[in-house]
């Protein structure tokens, strides 16, 4: 994501982003339920079944118990994101967006400018 960090807010408990022009509130909560889902997603997870991860960590001897490891860490995903669903998704998907259009226009601007050197190229030859 691209944006400015703002600060603290400690009487509202939220921080704020600077998102291209816009400036959006994301409740602390909002904030923890989110960090606490990419904190079990990216170690718990991910970083065991990477590929060098699985080639040099998991043995025959040991799957099962490897196995019983990411099932465990996976139900624990589902139930902190579930959760985050329900309580704190639209908070966030609001700064998503707000940063995603900006990224857009960003791309398309690009592309126009792409395509105009291409019609230039084209003409010159």
């Amino acid at each position: 994501m691209f944006f400015v960090y703002l600060g603290d807010d400690l009487s509202h408990q939220c921080m704020e982003y600077k998102t291209g022009i816009n400036t959006v509130a994301i409740v602390a909560s909002v904030n923890k339920q989110h960090r606490d889902c990419r904190e079990c997603l990216i170690p718990k997870i991910f970083d065991k079944i990477k590929g060098k991860a699985l080639e040099e960590d998991w043995s025959v001897e040991d799957y099962l118990g490897k196995k019983k490891e990411l099932v465990s860490a996976l139900k624990d995903f589902d139930k902190l994101y579930n959760n985050h669903i329900k309580t704190a998704h639209s908070d966030i998907l609001e700064f998503q967006n707000d940063c995603f259009t900006h990224l857009k226009a960003l791309l398309q601007s690009n592309w126009d400018f792409y395509n105009i050197k291409r019609l230039i190229d084209q003409c010159v030859d």
